[in-house]
């Protein structure tokens, strides 16, 4: 077995024990709550259709897995968080289930403390919720310090391969500059700049301009990302841009059109085809729509109910 073939079942394997330990995971937090008498997210026992998600799940993480050994990313893009702000994730996390629950079972959607409440002058309508249920919605730095985690855990820790889905368009469109010399990219809805950061491994050389409507968000993406160069933080509006015509060599965004009401996001793609630069590479990753994929209509009719995702 050559070097790339053997890297490549170690990271393939690696994948699905990180992939398992997060669906335990998930798994026994719903049990906990399902205890205590809250609502919890339905977890359908037919064996025809957990076989399908499994079949997905295993296919996606060998993808981006397979993207790793051709050096289309670096391997340290699944380096885990060994830092004693990671460690303190978890019971960060377990507590935060049983607010989340709660509010679930309340139907409670628009609950935020002082500190966040601050923030809505400055925001939309449609943004100020508690999306997924999550405290202080997006307006809380201590609501950032849990989201990765969070969302690796609905996903049986897929949730960052989805993201990376990205780059690999990404680098074919930019196969001229591999590294992002002299290239200008803009992120829209960057959120704890988790994206942000698998597009700076994968082109180290580029500019790239990080902007969301969360300023408690940014300050997160601000200081976990310090350690990488040419990169500039905005609050601002993906829907009324503030930048030139055609400053940008790509614009992309990563879960962001299925948070924003129809006229949100097609403002946004005016926007964003309006700083593009002519040939540039306008992308973004987003969620499985109904009529997709029909094994999973029925994950898709009750997501929004039990995850308030109002649009």
């Amino acid at each position: 077995m050559d070097r790339r073939s053997n890297l490549l079942k170690n990271l393939v394997w690696y994948s699905r024990l990180r992939s398992a330990s997060f669906g335990f995971q998930y798994w026994a937090l719903n049990q906990f709550s399902a205890l205590m008498g809250m609502k919890t997210p339905i977890l359908y026992n037919e064996k025809r259709l957990l076989l399908e998600i499994k079949n997905e799940l295993f296919q996606l993480l060998k993808e981006d897995t397979q993207r790793i050994s051709e050096g289309i990313y670096p391997a340290r893009v699944l380096l885990p968080d060994v830092s004693m702000k990671g460690l303190l994730t978890v019971p960060k996390v377990i507590y935060d289930s049983f607010r989340i629950g709660r509010r679930r079972t309340n139907g409670s959607a628009s609950e935020f403390t002082a500190s966040a409440s601050q923030y809505f002058s400055d925001l939309p309508d449609y943004y100020i919720k508690n999306f997924h249920f999550q405290t202080d919605g997006y307006l809380a730095e201590s609501s950032a310090d849990v989201y990765n985690y969070q969302v690796e855990l609905l996903f049986s820790g897929a949730a960052d391969s989805m993201r990376r889905l990205i780059l690999g368009p990404m680098k074919s469109h930019f196969r001229n500059s591999p590294q992002g010399q002299g290239l200008k990219f803009l992120e829209i809805g960057a959120g704890t700049g988790r994206a942000t950061q698998f597009v700076k491994m994968a082109f180290p050389q580029a500019r790239i301009v990080a902007i969301d409507l969360s300023d408690p968000y940014l300050k997160v993406a601000q200081r976990d990302l310090r350690s990488f160069t040419k990169m500039s933080f905005l609050q601002g509006n993906g829907a009324g841009l503030t930048f030139k015509d055609e400053e940008f060599d790509a614009v992309f965004s990563i879960f962001l059109f299925h948070e924003m009401p129809l006229e949100v996001r097609e403002s946004t793609l005016k926007e964003s085809v309006r700083v593009l630069k002519p040939q540039g590479f306008l992308g973004y990753v987003d969620s499985l729509q109904l009529g997709d994929h029909s094994p999973f209509d029925p994950f898709l009719k009750d997501f929004p109910k039990f995850f308030h995702e109002p649009y």
